[in-house]
């Protein structure tokens, strides 16, 4: 017997015909369910290929961007998981007419610049959107270096031609400072251009002015949040039903807890409680934490691989008892 297939819930049992109806009464087992009968059932135990898969039998809420909810949530698929789609932000071109114009002024200094930091996939699209904007020739930057805070940043460099002349072992901010001073490749005096979102942390900027440095950051994109009607994932999260809930950023933290109190959750903290938390890195772990959630899961490297393989060390095996498989 098979109830709720294919679902995050799957159940199976595996009896006889003497034995499956006791074992259906003492497991309180409900439709939905299928049942199978004969000598298939036996080639159960070398074709049960989706209970297998390391995140099987888990729901995981992916709050991503929607542009970018995909890669995460097709890799939770892969794995087994039944990943739940509910974006709380969005990035989008700033509609601030002053915005605009001091980026065009940093633009038109191209050849002034010493290094260009890109800190997300993020800053290198809107970069590049604001060059053509512009119509500013990236050959303009020919004396500046650019540095990358991780390898799908510097992927996404090279995807427009430029190679990363840095890129850290540690895919932060901070990492990115230890790795120029590393390599003492940052001097008093130099300029550095620091194309980011509107809600990036001060500690790029702060510090580079610290080492004398002069930082001309521009806010190429902003974050925004949204949030969709969603009854189903309150109820969801009250049944205890969202097993992990993923955080990829420190504005999806903040956008979830405004979101589900525009649904109409009193105490949102408390509310994901209920679920397994699991955070891209240890930036988006200490909002989270600031914001009353207790972390279970943070993932070594800060990306989005990284985030799966810490998901699948946290899944939960799932034991064989007698002849009866239980999801825990």
């Amino acid at each position: 017997l098979i109830r709720w297939g294919t679902r995050a819930e799957q159940e199976t049992l595996i009896g006889t015909l003497a034995d499956i109806a006791g074992q259906v009464e003492r497991r309180d087992f409900k439709p939905p369910a299928v049942i199978v009968v004969g000598e298939v059932v036996r080639q159960r135990e070398r074709l049960a290929w989706m209970e297998g898969k390391p995140l099987f039998g888990l729901r995981v809420l992916v709050t991503r961007a929607r542009a970018q909810a995909s890669e995460l949530a097709d890799r939770i698929e892969e794995l087994g998981g039944e990943p739940y789609e509910y974006p709380v932000i969005e990035t989008r071109m700033p509609a601030s007419g002053d915005i605009e114009a001091d980026i065009t002024r940093a633009l038109e200094q191209a050849e002034s610049y010493d290094w260009v930091l890109l800190t997300s996939v993020n800053g290198v699209d809107y970069f590049f959107r604001w060059l053509e904007r512009c119509g500013t020739d990236i050959r303009r930057f020919h004396r500046a270096k650019f540095a990358a805070v991780g390898p799908k940043t510097a992927e996404a460099l090279a995807a427009r031609g430029i190679r990363a002349d840095l890129q850290p072992p540690v895919y932060t901010a901070e990492g990115l400072l230890d790795e120029l001073s590393a390599r003492s490749a940052m001097e008093p005096g130099q300029r550095v251009l620091l194309p980011r979102g509107n809600l990036a942390r001060d500690v790029l900027p702060e510090e580079l002015e610290r080492r004398g440095a002069t930082a001309v950051g521009i806010d190429v994109y902003e974050t925004a949040p949204v949030g969709a009607e969603d009854a189903f994932l309150l109820e969801l999260l009250r049944q205890e039903r969202i097993d992990v809930v993923t955080f990829t950023s420190s504005s999806t933290v903040r956008g979830l807890l405004d979101a589900l109190r525009r649904l109409g959750a009193e105490d949102p903290a408390a509310l994901l409680g209920r679920s397994a938390i699991a955070c891209i890195g240890p930036v988006t772990a200490a909002t989270a934490r600031q914001c009353g959630l207790r972390v279970d899961v943070t993932a070594q490297a800060s990306t989005i691989e990284g985030l799966v393989d810490a998901l699948k060390s946290y899944k939960p095996s799932i034991p064989l008892v007698g002849e009866e498989q239980d999801r825990t």
